[in-house]
């Protein structure tokens, strides 16, 4: 946890975080087989991972079929984990019938892709049975400890900025980018937060109407 909200800090690109998911739900919920063939390499950056859970998959009678919707890390992943129903399948990005298409992503660090699955057989040791809700538990946690990290950088003020207000003894005022940022993570409907480095005033006073 703590080095994936390092890497979210430093905004550094790269399949670390997807890779780290999937390696850890394999951990949590794969077979014996399917821990000895995926984890050494997942662990040791040999093989990368992507991750894809909200997709509409379907596996029948051997064979998946459908999209897999948006794919995290697809564009550098050698295996998606992608939800099928409940269940989660871990398929090699050569396997026939897997397609990936990665387009111009906003967030260039992701490299997230669309990936459709078309009569692509499965077996037994492709399938992790009921996974998915556990697979999402981990993402998530994974994916908010890295926007921790990423806050913490757009929170800061830059150094330039802090050598400044040192030397002239001036208070340190919140740049415009820690401002933005702070409205927009704590942004609820009708309920918006004071500026940073800001107070919020005095309650308005309502003047009487008698005497």
């Amino acid at each position: 946890m703590v080095v994936v909200e390092e890497l979210g800090r430093a905004v550094a690109p790269g399949p670390f975080v997807p890779t780290v998911v999937t390696s850890a739900v394999i951990a949590h919920g794969g077979t014996a087989e399917q821990k000895a063939r995926l984890l050494p390499g997942l662990v040791d950056g040999t093989i990368t991972g992507g991750v894809g859970l909200e997709g509409d998959v379907v596996v029948d009678g051997g064979v998946a079929n459908g999209e897999a919707g948006i794919v995290f890390g697809a564009g550098l992943a050698d295996v998606l984990l992608i939800a099928a129903g409940e269940d989660v399948l871990l398929l090699d990005r050569g396997r026939d019938g897997v397609s990936i298409e990665v387009p111009t992503n906003t967030d260039p660090t992701r490299r997230s892709g669309r990936v459709t699955l078309s009569n692509v057989a499965v077996t037994a040791d492709d399938i992790l049975p009921g996974a998915r809700e556990s697979a999402l538990a981990r993402a998530r946690v994974l994916v908010a400890a890295e926007a921790v990290g990423g806050r913490r950088t757009a929170s800061t003020p830059p150094s330039s900025m802090r050598k400044c207000a040192s030397s002239s003894a001036a208070p340190l005022r919140p740049s415009r980018r820690s401002s933005i940022t702070a409205r927009t993570c704590w942004w609820v409907p009708s309920r918006r937060p004071p500026r940073c480095g800001t107070r919020p005033g005095p309650p308005a006073r309502t003047r009487s109407s008698s005497g």
